[in-house]
């Protein structure tokens, strides 16, 4: 069977990188992760998680800035294509957060959007983050993200309040099965806009975790999960 890989599509229509006018807003290319986070431990399997921030440039504002960050999550259970030879794991959850932390004006930097936010069902996720942003008129700064969720809880535990953005993507299968999301490789990919105040320099740490598991059958099903070391990934001087 081949493996079930996220699909990204960013609508360059909706997400003008290029704009008409130089003096139109755009989001311009900060920083990405080069090379990702890669963990491998066997039998589990393997995961790897990056990112990709974006500055908006031209926003004519004296008081706010504006930051996109997308990241990822993909892991490959052990069982896929001998990643770990003999293994029956198979994929069980992810964990994802990005975390923001700013010294200088704590008070006015939030995340503003993000996505996705808990669903249930389903077997395609779609949203948009930045379309809220609006400086000219036709001018739609929003970025469309969207990859498959068949047989996926995505639990959403983001807390603006604190500048925290958290979700989970939940693949335990029902008892005794195993479905497609299980035994291939499988990508998450969340979002998020933030407004800091002009000028204040941001730390982003971008954490990930995956947890693997299988079925035991003595004396009754029980879903057996390993969850392997959560990794992150610190960027500092986001200004």
């Amino acid at each position: 069977m081949a493996p079930i890989v996220a699909i990204l599509v960013l609508s360059f229509l909706m997400f003008p990188l290029i704009p008409a006018s130089a003096q139109e807003p755009q989001w311009a290319l900060f920083d990405t992760s080069n090379p990702p986070t890669i963990i491998l431990s066997c039998p589990q399997g393997r995961y790897v998680g990056g990112w990709t921030i974006f500055r908006l440039l031209n926003d004519g504002s004296t008081v706010f800035d504006w930051f996109m960050v997308t990241s990822f999550l993909s892991s490959q259970p052990g069982v896929w294509n001998n990643v770990c030879a003999g293994s029956i794991e198979r994929n069980s959850k992810h964990a994802l957060f990005m975390r923001i932390t700013t010294t200088q004006q704590p008070g006015t930097t939030y995340i503003i959007e993000y996505g996705p936010t808990t669903t249930y069902g389903g077997t395609t996720l779609g949203f948009t983050v930045g379309a809220t942003i609006s400086f000219s008129p036709g001018v739609n700064l929003g970025l469309y993200i969207e990859y498959s969720i068949p047989d996926v809880r995505v639990l959403d535990w983001t807390s603006l309040e604190t500048r925290n953005a958290w979700w989970i993507h939940d693949m335990v299968p029902q008892a005794g099965l195993y479905n497609r999301v299980n035994d291939n490789v499988y990508t998450t990919k969340p979002g998020i806009v933030i407004r800091a105040a002009e000028g204040d320099c941001l730390t982003l740490t971008i954490g990930y975790q995956a947890a693997f598991g299988h079925w035991t059958f003595v004396p009754s099903a029980v879903w057996v999960e390993t969850f392997l070391p959560t990794t992150s990934d610190v960027i500092t001087n986001v200004c």
